[in-house]
């Protein structure tokens, strides 16, 4: 076991590394915020996220470094503690080599290059589901509360770890059969999304439906969040993992977002569940055949990332990026 997350820890370090150094370019969030040094910017949610991607001692940027470190160990960790066993001694090479396809899909890139609050509040999440499936609880709740003080979507995600451990406590100190389960699941669920409603409604009255950011993913994540509830009512009720529960809390109240106007919030947020939600789909199958589902739905994110030009629209430079907002802004001034 330690040879693995020793192997874990030390791609993590090379992809720091590449990805800090400019290797695969950086986003428009990073240029305009994080390209900063050391910013005290932001209020309880988002304070020390903002400290963290910006750090910078001596001149030299260490916040991007670090932060693309965390990102990848958090993902190694999380897909080692949920699939490792399903790779056999002789095919131990592939998940090494599915770990560092991951890495380099949209979840972690965009989170190392471009949002990187809410990447470290993804991290941190990661590694709760890692904590809670190693049971180690007091390193579960310390990194639950640290993901939601680095971004504010971590408030939402941090709340739904704690209800879904409440949850699962609840259901087997009291035996609980499936039948009940199920009725006592949909109804939480229904006052979660309900109350959700409400909050918006009251503490954000005067929004705006805010934009889609190149792509629509709306509707495919919509999908994803009603073919999960379907599957956990049939199949992942009977597990004990709190990463099931999370994530059906998740696809029963993600979708309010979309319906008040937050369109790219309401992606950006399913960005953050991709990478668990994969995990938690190839438990579906066999212990045997869950390599290939891996393989294949590993290499069909990656695909799509590519596809979709999630590094085309990254700039290698400053100045790149500089021009390009300058050039935006000719064209919305003569056009």
């Amino acid at each position: 076991m330690r040879a693995g997350l020793s192997l874990i820890f030390f791609i993590s370090i090379i992809f720091a590394v590449l990805a800090g150094s400019g290797v695969y370019g950086y986003g428009n969030d990073f240029y305009a915020a994080y390209h900063k040094p050391n910013l005290d910017w932001g209020g309880t949610t988002d304070y020390l996220g903002f400290r963290i991607a910006t750090l910078t001692i001596y001149g030299t940027h260490l916040g991007v470094y670090i932060v693309s470190f965390l990102i990848s160990c958090a993902t190694g960790l999380l897909l080692y503690i949920s699939t490792y066993q399903s790779f056999t001694k002789k095919y131990k090479w592939l998940f090494y080599v599915l770990f560092i396809i991951l890495i380099h899909t949209w979840p972690v890139i965009m989170s190392t290059s471009n949002g990187m609050r809410q990447g470290l509040s993804m991290t941190f999440l990661f590694l709760a589901l890692y904590f809670s499936s190693t049971k180690n609880y007091l390193l579960f709740i310390v990194t639950s509360i640290i993901a939601a003080l680095m971004h504010k979507s971590g408030i939402v995600f941090t709340s739904m770890l704690f209800i879904s451990g409440v949850t699962i406590y609840f259901f087997y100190a009291f035996k609980l059969n499936i039948f009940l389960r199920r009725i006592l699941l949909l109804i939480m669920a229904g006052v979660l999304a309900i109350s959700l409603f409400i909050f918006i409604e009251i503490y954000i009255p005067n929004r705006e439906d805010s934009h889609i950011i190149n792509n629509d993913f709306r509707y495919p994540f919509l999908m994803i969040n009603f073919i999960y509830v379907f599957f956990f009512m049939k199949t992942f009720i009977k597990q004990k993992e709190i990463i099931y529960y999370y994530l059906f809390f998740l696809s029963c109240t993600l979708p309010i977002f979309l319906l008040q106007g937050f369109n790219w919030e309401y992606e950006r947020l399913n960005m953050m569940i991709i990478i668990p939600y994969l995990i938690s789909f190839s438990s579906l199958f066999i212990l045997q055949q869950r390599k290939i589902i891996l393989t294949l739905s590993l290499t069909s994110l990656l695909m799509l990332t590519l596809y979709v030009g999630i590094y085309d629209s990254m700039y290698s430079s400053y100045e790149d990026w500089l021009f390009n907002e300058e050039y935006d802004r000719w064209l919305e001034l003569n056009l």
